[in-house]
């Protein structure tokens, strides 16, 4: 009777866990980046992030974060179908990106007013 190989079975299965991630990790990554992003957009500091590129760029993931969590949550209210969870892939990562860029952004303005005052 031949034995059963050990290095049978799903693909990542013999894979560091690291490895076996896979994209739900990186939704979570860009959902807390939005939602960073928003929150910098939401809380106003004063004459540092007014009128800086971080302003546009907040508005935008705040834009994507709104329109994820609405498309997301309202039809798990009414009634859940997974067809409505595919907006995530395509509202959360730009919205992630916007929220970093935004982040970026109003890091290197507080930078800069730093070194001037």
């Amino acid at each position: 009777m031949a034995r059963a190989s050990p290095h049978h079975g799903p693909p990542g299965r013999n894979a560091p866990p690291s490895w076996r991630a896979g994209p739900g990790s990186l939704l979570l990554l860009f959902t807390l980046a939005g939602l960073a992003g928003s929150v910098l957009t939401l809380i106003r500091r004063s004459g540092v992030a007014r009128g800086t590129r971080s302003r546009p760029l907040g508005l935008g993931c705040l834009l994507f974060t709104a329109t994820a969590v609405v498309v997301l949550l309202v039809p798990d209210v009414l009634e859940f179908s997974w067809r409505y969870q595919l907006p995530a892939l395509i509202t959360l990562p730009p919205a992630g990106v916007l929220g970093i860029s935004a982040f970026l952004a109003s890091r290197q303005a507080r930078r800069e007013a730093a070194n001037e005052g």
